[in-house]
């Protein structure tokens, strides 16, 4: 793959690879959950354990993966034993993690997403039918790979077309593109529009047994495209959890108490002493992390904040803050003394007429595209700037908000 483009994808990959927030500091006290949950509570208030397993890795060949984390290698990796329930795996940082330790963070967790689903209009059956079964790092491979493709034809080597490729790159094509562009701009002659092209498309395909299907399609037709998994069965109906990029289920990184949460598009980071509002955040992150890396920082703070039930101030004051702080790294920046401006901000969006939690996913969804305008017409690429991330939001809240971004502010 040429150094450019990974330049370009690795700007975007390592910069918002994983959300760190919430949780962390030691805090070890467990949060009662007032609500129902798949987990249920006893006559003390006290979570009930979730059903599950343990098993070995070397035994079931299940392994702690997370394809869209940090550049930190975690001890999970190594870690050989693990706790399994309906909805997660969870493996330890720590030898010093009991079986108990394993299915607390497990119960943690199932209480928090019986909570937070409904919050975005999902339950279980509609979370898993949009979770990713593939990871951002892995399309961006597959775009990269497919766009250089050649094959010989009658002795010379030519390159595999857009259309060649897949069927639903051909649909694709031929709906979102206008006629009349130049050579250039010509997607099945240009491999670096090709792969920006591919890698948007499969990004914002909601179905994500479309994106498996089209890769593993791909795979049969092209032995150059071999994914995280060279040895699987192309023809394998089933998604099983032996081959796919991604588990199923949501994963859980047992860690020390004196760690940061952190969430992905996989799982979290996230110690088992930490209470119930620490899951709530972090998995809330985790449900936004399945459509888009690239957010509205104000957004996605205000919308788990309230999803913790904490209380909205009356105005808003210093709307600029808000708007203009698009993008950001983590809770030190804007800092925490802003989050009661983004609980407000993002209140007014919901209230929005016809807007809700799956138009503000929606959002976020599109913000995530690699726009294939970005490359210059002789090729080259570049570093993707905060600007240019900051202008993705805007544009992206445009197209699915009744108003646009700076409208928006304007009438706040």
């Amino acid at each position: 793959m040429n150094s450019r483009i990974w330049t370009l994808m690795g700007a975007l990959m390592v910069t918002f690879a994983l959300s760190a927030c919430g949780g962390g500091g030691g805090s070890g006290s467990g949060t009662t959950n007032t609500n129902d949950s798949g987990s249920g509570e006893d006559e003390a208030g006290e979570l009930d354990p979730v059903d599950g397993d343990f098993y070995f890795s070397t035994d079931t060949n299940k392994r702690y993966q997370n394809p869209d984390a940090d550049i930190f290698q975690e001890k999970c990796s190594t870690s050989d034993y693990y706790f399994e329930s309906e909805n997660f795996i969870v493996f330890s940082n720590l030898t010093t993690h009991s079986n108990d330790d394993l299915r607390t963070a497990a119960t943690k967790a199932q209480s928090a997403m019986d909570f937070i689903l409904p919050q975005f209009g999902l339950n279980w059956d509609t979370f898993y039918a949009m979770k990713r079964v593939v990871s951002f790092k892995d399309l961006n491979q597959f775009a990269s790979e497919v766009s250089q493709l050649t094959y010989l034809d009658g002795g010379t080597e030519k390159r595999v077309t857009i259309d060649q490729i897949s069927d639903y790159f051909a649909t694709e094509i031929a709906e979102k593109m206008p006629d009349g562009y130049a050579d250039w701009q010509n997607i099945s002659s240009n491999p670096d529009l090709q792969y920006a092209f591919v890698y948007n498309t499969l990004v914002n395909e909601r179905d994500p047994k479309i994106v498996r299907d089209v890769m593993v399609d791909a795979h049969e037709g092209y032995d150059q495209f071999f994914a995280d998994n060279p040895t699987f069965d192309p023809g394998q109906e089933d998604w099983n959890d032996q081959w796919a990029p991604f588990f199923k289920k949501i994963q859980i990184c047992a860690t020390s108490n004196d760690r940061i949460g952190r969430s992905s598009t996989s799982g979290i980071k996230i110690s088992p002493d930490f209470s119930e509002d620490e899951y709530r955040h972090e998995l809330t992150h985790l449900v936004i992390n399945q459509v888009s890396k690239v957010t509205a920082f104000w957004a996605k703070e205000g919308q788990t904040h309230l999803f913790l039930g904490e209380d909205v101030p009356a105005s808003l004051t210093d709307v600029a803050v808000v708007r203009d702080h698009i993008i950001g790294t983590d809770e030190t920046d804007p800092g925490l003394e802003n989050i009661d401006k983004f609980k407000k901000a993002y209140l007014e969006l919901v209230a929005l007429e016809g807007v809700n939690a799956q138009k503000v996913l929606d959002w976020h969804r599109l913000s995530m595209n690699i726009k294939a305008e970005w490359f210059d017409p002789d090729g080259t690429g570049g570093t993707i700037t905060d600007d240019e991330r900051e202008a993705w939001i805007i544009e992206a809240f445009g197209e699915v908000m009744p108003k646009s971004y700076l409208a928006f502010f304007n009438d706040l």
